[in-house]
């Protein structure tokens, strides 16, 4: 009875101050954790002016302390939240936990005992040399005696990034199962941080992409778990990176490890539709969580909700494989079987049952056992590449004994091989340039450009090209402009002329060049007429299939030569190429127009019809002439159809 009367004459003042006052007792055989998040009675203070005092001595604003369910239309963000927390002991020993506080970025705890008021500063944005308990997570130490009694207000405030109100998480941690975290925790943390360094230092040394994937699991282990511990205090400097890192730590862990399943059973080729499942699964997580960074706005349960899915997905699969006898897929499984089946209770507790469930050092353990799995599976990696290497060698040895042998017999193929080879690019260089101009090339590597006096130039171009192209597909078009062609190369080779080029649908030839010859302007006249009879019989043939051609013909000097170094081409300059243009662009469908000077030359072999002066652009006015026939001469070639 003396026990009990102490007891309540200890919570009496509390109880004076409000209606209810919600007061958590300490017992004999407590946990090592619990969650008071929604048992902590809270007051918004929307003018975030109210001080510890005037609560203490307002009986209306003791009043205003609801459960967090009750606050109605009061809460808001980015509020100023009081809590108020009474802690009883009435067991027979001390108490030594301590309350963890978290989603604001200013705290200030009050510890009220016995009328004496003490102050924490905490909070996300407060540096860890300002605050009591030497921690990145904001802790305030509870140390009650056998029937002692504490009240605690905490005021949060901030801008936050979580869905939930300033100060919402309230937790109650063993003093000593913390500290056995976070040494658990530095221990872990060196053995994956040694993995981490053996994993550069292989990919560096044997340029294995393997090893690469290695590390993805490692870091997820490492900055997932440096989060929860005071492995965090480094991240401290970076008030960014603290805000944000609940959020990249939520997924990155299971991505990598998702990630890391992919690329090592390679389930791309074992089961198409779980790699694309996972694919989008991941890609969907990653955006909702850089949404959330965008908008500063964040709801863990749908991203747990995602990440317990894929893990679903990627496990499930996994086992599958590996019942079915894949060795990696049963390596895999080894290593994630400590880390699924705690991370696993953890989301499921996260989302659904919300029993405390103390997961973390398990997952710890779990985390370093897949650790350590990762090591034996760099051994075996290491091994496999090292007999690969020397069987590999071996392999080349016998090879280059085996080649030797091959080698001199390829040898004298090859000479006669090349000597082919250099008789059929003779030939290919014969057919693109000249036979004296080619052998020029051949003997000095160049070829000097010459002025020829006495030359004549033939040009022949379709007339309404374009149209013919609407008319006929792509592939009818250029196989009849082939045909043409080929025949008009017949043609010129048999009179023998020169082939200079071919510019869309025109052709341009040339006689008197690179050897002189005193009838080049009666050779060029002939075959101009053989083509006009040739394209005249095709398209009484073929009809609307097939082109109508004009002609035009000029005789003077011109310069010819190679230019260039590269895919070089023998070509000829000159105003006799221009004006032999400006024939054929002022000739008639079915008609070979030549000019004055080439009149001259073989007016007494052909038959011609003066044309008068006929402007001719950028050269005047022109005397032209329609070259009708030769004079009692008959062609003697036949016509390919």
């Amino acid at each position: 009875m003396k026990k009990l009367l102490v007891i309540w004459l200890l919570i009496i003042p509390a109880l004076l101050q409000a209606d209810t006052v919600y007061t958590f007792v300490f017992k004999e055989g407590m946990q090592a954790r619990y969650d008071l998040s929604d048992l902590v009675d809270r007051m918004v203070d929307t003018t975030g002016r109210i001080t510890i005092e005037e609560i203490l001595t307002s009986r209306d604003l003791q009043g205003r302390f609801k459960p967090i369910d009750n606050l109605g239309k009061e809460t808001s963000l980015d509020a100023v939240v009081w809590s108020r927390a009474v802690f009883l002991n009435i067991s027979k020993r001390p108490v030594d936990y301590l309350l963890s506080l978290s989603n604001a970025d200013s705290l200030a705890v009050f510890k009220v005992n016995q009328g004496k008021i003490t102050k924490d500063v905490l909070g996300k944005k407060i540096p860890i040399q300002q605050k009591t308990f030497k921690s990145h997570l904001d802790h305030v130490r509870v140390v009650l005696n056998p029937g002692e009694s504490d009240t605690f207000y905490i005021r949060a405030s901030g801008d936050q990034f979580y869905d939930i109100l300033p100060g919402t998480s309230v937790q109650l941690i063993q003093e000593s199962r913390w500290r056995l975290v976070q040494y658990l925790s530095i221990f872990t943390s060196g053995i994956q941080v040694l993995m981490l360094g053996l994993c550069l230092l292989l990919f560096f040394i044997f340029k294995d992409r393997q090893y690469l994937l290695f590390i993805l699991p490692l870091t997820g282990f490492l900055i997932w778990f440096s989060y929860r511990t005071d492995i965090h205090i480094i991240f401290n400097t970076f008030p960014v990176l603290t805000k944000y890192q609940p959020v990249l730590t939520g997924w990155y862990m299971p991505l990598t490890v998702a990630v890391f399943f992919l690329g090592y059973v390679g389930i791309r080729k074992k089961l198409k539709w779980v790699y694309y499942t996972l694919w989008v699964l991941i890609l969907a997580t990653v955006g909702v969580s850089l949404l959330s960074l965008l908008v500063l706005h964040y709801s863990n349960n749908m991203v747990n909700s995602l990440v317990l899915i894929f893990m679903l997905v990627g496990y499930g699969s996994g086992t599958y494989l590996a019942f079915r006898g894949d060795r990696k897929a049963f390596v895999w499984l080894l290593f994630t079987a400590p880390l699924f089946i705690t991370g696993l209770l953890y989301l499921i507790d996260d989302l659904f049952l919300s029993i405390n469930l103390d997961v973390v050092s398990l997952m710890q353990i779990g985390a370093l056992a897949s650790s350590l799995i990762i090591g034996y599976m760099m051994y075996d990696r290491v091994n496999k590449t090292i007999r690969d290497n020397i069987n590999i060698s071996r392999t080349n040895e016998r090879l280059v004994r085996e080649q030797n042998v091959i080698l001199e017999q390829k040898v004298s193929e090859r000479t006669r091989e090349l000597a082919a080879e250099k008789q059929k690019s003779d030939s290919i260089l014969l057919n693109i340039l000249p036979e004296e101009v080619a052998e020029e090339l051949k003997e000095t590597g160049r070829s000097q450009a010459r002025l020829f006096e006495k030359v004549t130039v033939l040009f022949t171009d379709f007339v309404d090209f374009t149209k013919a192209g609407e008319r006929l597909t792509a592939q009818a078009l250029v196989s009849e402009l082939h045909n043409c062609f080929k025949a008009f190369d017949e043609i010129i080779q048999k009179h023998g002329l020169e082939k200079i080029k071919t510019v869309g649908d025109a052709y341009i030839a040339v006689a008197g060049l690179p050897v002189s010859v005193k009838d080049h302007a009666e050779r060029t006249a002939k075959a101009a007429l053989d083509i006009r009879e040739f394209m005249s019989a095709r398209h009484h043939q073929l009809g609307e299939k097939t082109f109508k051609i004009r002609l035009g013909i000029h005789s003077g000097s011109v310069v010819a030569g190679i230019v260039g170094v590269k895919k070089f081409a023998y070509d000829i300059w000159g105003d006799t190429v221009n004006t032999a243009a400006r024939m054929e662009q002022n000739s008639k469908a079915g008609r070979v127009n030549i000019s004055q000077s080439t009149y001259g030359l073989i007016k007494d072999s052909f038959e011609c019809t003066p044309r008068g002066k006929v402007a001719a652009k950028n050269k005047g006015m022109m005397e032209m002439y329609f070259l009708n026939a030769a004079i009692d001469i008959k062609s003697e070639i036949s016509f390919p159809q």
